[in-house]
């Protein structure tokens, strides 16, 4: 009798369990088909029940695949391991044609780029922190620098910081990670993003030409005129990584109500994005004048005039751990508004009858390269203050290109995507 007992008892765990585990799979395969009805992908279930282990691999993943904004993906589920030691993958594959130049490009740490130097293998394209965080491979490093231009840069870099594993290889970005994912907005997301991310490094998006240009303003210090070529280039569109850099970039020229709006907009199409999540939150706060989110601890804000080496602040601000809203946050609640007294290299100074960064006129506006930011291999990347100066100033500075001048101002503003900051009412010591 006991016996009989132990087997009922059996046999009930056993159907509870092969119940809980098919319920389980079946929410998952209703999220997935969720997100490839969202973005018009056909989907293609889990076929065999969690116990039919004997079944072909086909048949124990589920898949979506079609074209989204004319470009190839596919999502599915995968193994590596074996039985016993078995971990699960959610892949995401998304095409472009070939570019013809052999790329395989991936976020590397020290020991990574230690090896592409000695084999030779690892090509430099002459952007210090690009090439300090990835490894980029190609047939012809000519080719490999001259296609990857600060508008790709831009694209890749921030995919790749912000989707751990991810890799652009010459024929589409491929990205794998752990577990299967349960969740429709994360699909939708995550596929959205990487869409994007292709359409802006294959110039398959309508947007790539305004994006260059507009960046190419920014990294000369013009963030306003930056803001307004590229709302102007994403209004009605629906490319998210266009929208997320016009919204980021409104945002560090002071427009904080149009990049609230353009944020709350951007989290409809890309709903479980933590980092839209994040800068939607710090845009809100800054447009309604309530305290700003709390990210992490903060040092208290230095007093008086910031005479010390600039770098000490660029270093704060532009550690390669920050994403864009941390640096973002940071400043503001540590740098913004505080008096400095800095000195560097002048780059360039131009001078304006008005200035939509520093509103008004007329003046002089000068970039300074203040500060480089360090790395544990090769030299980093150029911190720049663009400095608003009197208009005489123009005329006195004509021949100090290349040369060191001294400043003091107000902190203004931050650009964290040129790693710009912004000083107001200078003047030259």
């Amino acid at each position: 009798m006991g016996g009989l007992f132990a087997l009922v008892f059996v046999a009930v765990v056993v159907a509870l369990v092969v119940r809980l585990v098919t319920e389980y799979a079946g929410n998952r395969d209703a999220a997935w088909q969720e997100a490839a009805d969202q973005l018009r992908l056909s989907f293609t279930p889990r076929r065999a029940n969690p116990l039919e282990f004997w079944r072909p691999a086909d048949d124990q993943h589920r898949s979506m695949r079609g074209t989204v904004d004319g470009l190839p993906v596919r999502a599915r589920t995968s193994w590596d391991g074996s039985r016993d030691n078995r971990q699960t993958w959610t892949e995401y594959r998304v095409g472009y044609p070939p570019l013809g130049i052999g790329l395989k490009l991936y976020r590397t740490g020290m020991w990574g780029r230690i090896a592409g130097k000695l084999t030779g293998r690892d090509i430099e394209v002459g952007d210090d922190e690009f090439d300090h965080a990835h490894r980029i491979e190609g047939r012809q490093s000519e080719a490999v620098a001259a296609f990857l231009t600060p508008a790709r840069r831009v694209a890749i870099d921030r995919l790749l910081s912000e989707l751990d594993g991810a890799r652009v290889v010459d024929n589409g970005i491929v990205w794998r990670r752990k577990g299967v994912v349960g969740s429709s907005g994360e699909l939708v997301s995550s596929i959205r993003r990487l869409v994007a991310a292709a359409g802006a490094i294959s110039g398959h998006s309508a947007a790539s030409g305004a994006m260059t240009e507009a960046l190419a303003r920014q990294r000369r210090g013009d963030l306003a005129e930056s803001a307004e070529r590229l709302r102007t280039a994403a209004r009605g569109s629906g490319d998210v990584e266009l929208r997320r850099t016009e919204a980021e970039t409104l945002y560090a020229a002071g427009r904080h109500a149009e990049a609230a709006e353009e944020f709350e907009t951007l989290e409809r199409d890309l709903p479980v994005d933590e980092q839209v999540r994040r800068w939607r939150e710090l845009a809100q706060a800054r447009r309604d004048g309530e305290a700003l989110p709390d990210l992490e601890p903060v040092p208290d804000r230095p007093s008086g005039e910031v005479s010390t080496d600039p770098g000490a602040v660029a270093d704060e601000l532009f550690d390669p751990k920050l994403l864009s809203f941390e640096t973002a946050r940071r400043f503001e609640a540590r740098y913004e508004g505080i008096q400095v007294r800095w000195g560097g290299i002048l780059v360039r100074a131009t001078p304006y009858r008005g200035d939509l960064d520093f509103r008004g006129g007329p003046g002089t506006k000068a970039v300074v390269r203040v500060h480089t930011l360090a790395n544990d291999l090769y030299a980093g990347r150029d911190v720049e203050a663009v400095v608003q100066l009197p208009p005489d100033d123009a005329a006195r500075l004509g021949t100090q290109r290349g040369k060191e001048v001294r400043f003091a101002g107000t902190l203004v503003r931050i650009d964290p995507l040129m790693r710009n900051l912004f000083v107001a009412n200078g003047r030259l010591l």
